[in-house]
């Protein structure tokens, strides 16, 4: 399977030099003796392939043998590596240069990978000036790859940057690229907004893709990055969710009573 080109074997040697070079590059970390590793590993290929058919230039697939590379798996002070040591399998992190690893923590699957690979490309928070830009971030679909999808979209409402909560916004749009899509109005659009939509600034707007129309949940802004996420994903839900891998942990944290 790793003659294609749309996957590229990560080493210790190679590692650093090849995540440079791209501005996106997805790894999977897995072990060849184990079955769940080797199950998905066929999905995250039919992920690669999928990509290069449809001329996404700026992801490069990478794959991690951790039976082979331990020392790379193991980021041990040698490697200089920009994430924690590999101990669950499969794994899949997202590295973009001079950042933190980001970790997948979708289902393992090539559809859930897809779409959160394809969300991660695109800049999070995108600075919005316009009115127009505003329409077409709440209702396009930035890429045709997507258009199978529904998106969820969270907005930032901040008079002037950086206001106090702003850099909160911005460190947890980051926590979720992948997962919804951000933006963040400009200074001028703001007072519009709030005007229109009888907001007040500062305020995080959540637009969950199962609510109809333009009507947002609006949430306050918070003094940690933890606590805004928590409220996000707690507004992503729909009130009556079906149960799923992916959407359990969410559920979770609500520390709510299951019936």
């Amino acid at each position: 399977f790793l003659d294609t080109d749309s996957v590229a074997r990560l080493t210790s040697e190679n590692f650093h030099t090849e995540v440079a070079q791209s501005s996106l590059t997805v790894a999977l970390f897995y072990l060849k003796w184990d079955a769940v590793s080797m199950a998905f590993l066929n999905s995250f290929v039919e992920v690669a392939e999928r990509l290069l058919e449809s001329e996404v230039d700026d992801v490069q697939m990478s794959v991690v043998d951790c039976g082979e590379w331990t020392d790379l798996c193991a980021a041990q002070v040698w490697t200089d590596v920009p994430f924690q040591p590999i101990t669950a399998f499969p794994s899949v992190l997202l590295f973009r240069p001079q950042q933190p690893a980001q970790l997948y923590r979708g289902m393992l699957g090539s559809e859930a990978l897809h779409r959160f690979i394809m969300i991660s490309r695109i800049k999070s928070p995108l600075l919005l000036s316009t009115q127009e830009e505003v329409t077409s971030f709440l209702q396009e679909v930035p890429h045709p790859e997507l258009s199978g999808y529904r998106l969820d979209r969270i907005l930032g409402l901040f008079r002037t940057h950086p206001e106090p909560g702003s850099s909160v916004f911005i460190e947890a749009t980051k926590s979720l690229g992948g997962e919804v899509l951000s933006g963040l109005l400009s200074d001028e659009l703001v007072e519009k907004w709030t005007a229109e939509h009888f907001v007040d600034s500062p305020a995080v707007l959540v637009f969950p893709s199962w609510r109809t129309g333009n009507h947002p949940l609006i949430l306050p802004v918070s003094s940690s990055v933890k606590e805004l996420l928590t409220q996000v994903r707690a507004a992503l839900l729909h009130p009556l969710p079906e149960l799923t891998v992916e959407n359990l942990p969410s559920i979770l944290s609500q520390g709510k009573a299951l019936l």
